[in-house]
């Protein structure tokens, strides 16, 4: 590290002792300090988003961090024919918004001390 490339992976002692090491090499570098100021999760409303927006919770707590959830879905259009489909997409939106939010609502009074 004393070569003036400190964004290599590995400097040449490093490359040297892992090439001639008979066995597995572990390089531990020093940690980076950087912050965690946001954990962002995904949610659609499955049983393995929920188990990721766990996760998100006991990590962003660990690391005195907020949660970024970002919800996404796709709507099926049932016909290629152009008709007018927009009060659909409109009320299938408010529907995914409104569930959506219910969900995290729930979250946040599990967990009020993550933001």
């Amino acid at each position: 590290g004393v070569g003036g490339f400190s964004g290599l992976l590995l400097g040449s002692v490093t490359l040297g002792v892992a090439g001639h090491a008979p066995g597995p090499v572990v390089v531990v570098r020093e940690p980076a300090g950087t912050g965690h100021g946001q954990v962002v999760v995904g949610d659609d409303g499955s049983d393995a988003a929920a188990e990721a927006l766990r996760y998100a919770v006991e990590q962003a707590r660990a690391r005195g961090a907020r949660i970024l959830v970002v919800h996404a879905w796709q709507q099926a259009i049932t016909s290629a024919y152009g008709l007018d489909f927009s009060g659909v997409l409109e009320d299938s939106f408010r529907e995914e918004c409104q569930a959506a939010q219910e969900r995290i609502v729930a979250w946040r009074g599990e967990h009020p001390d993550v933001e």
